[in-house]
């Protein structure tokens, strides 16, 4: 009528048996692969980063146009491709309180048309 414990037993202790040391190493495909970047040379290199910590500062602070006007301040002006990339990143990730920050309030203080395209 029951059935015998130590066979319950066994079989649940079978199934943590390990079979093989490639068991015990981590999966490749659960392993996050970091991507080599490639740059064009050193000006190229300084370029991205700068856009990069420009995105960054601009996520963190949540104003768009502060963050462009201090860099234009910096700088004595911002290139427009440097404006518009961040616009379309910005498009692209869907965070459209920035792009319209940056349209309506501060586009014509950055580049000239800026948003005419986009």
């Amino acid at each position: 009528m029951h059935a015998n414990p130590f066979i319950a037993n066994f079989k649940i202790h079978r199934r943590l048996e390990v079979v093989s040391m490639g068991m015990l190493s981590p999966r490749k495909f659960l392993q996050k692969r970091r991507k080599v970047e490639l740059f064009k040379d050193a000006s190229d290199e300084a370029d991205q980063k700068n856009w990069r910590r420009l995105m960054k500062q601009i996520e963190d602070t949540g104003s768009a146009v502060s963050v462009l006007r201090r860099e234009r301040i910096k700088k004595d002006g911002l290139p427009r491709d440097l404006v518009l990339g961040t616009l379309v990143r910005f498009k692209q990730l869907k965070k459209w309180d920035i792009v319209s920050e940056v349209c309506n309030k501060g586009a014509s203080a950055f580049c000239v048309n800026c948003c005419d395209n986009y």
